[in-house]
């Protein structure tokens, strides 16, 4: 049976953000998911260079607190996307 889990985060403050990051990461358990020196890609949507609040990218506090989580289990991260747009 598949999992899923949900956390609702009222504004993009980091500490709220990393509230609810952090909730889900134990929700599945993140320590055993991940060992130290693993590199993980961070597939961000990275489709243009919009303001934040036009919620077409991937808010850098999310981000922010998916990367801080995966370093804290000692994994090596890479933020990346393949955008069909303008960018190679």
């Amino acid at each position: 049976m598949e999992r899923v889990s949900i956390r609702s985060c009222d504004d993009y403050e980091e500490k709220n953000v990393e509230r609810a990051i952090n909730a889900l990461f134990d929700d599945f358990c993140g320590e055993k998911l991940f060992e130290s020196g693993e590199t993980i890609l961070v597939k961000a949507n990275l489709l243009n260079n919009f303001k934040t609040e036009v919620a077409a990218t991937t808010n850098p506090a999310v981000i922010s607190a998916v990367c801080k989580k995966l370093a804290e289990y000692g994994c090596n991260v890479i933020i990346g996307d393949s955008s069909a747009g303008f960018f190679n």
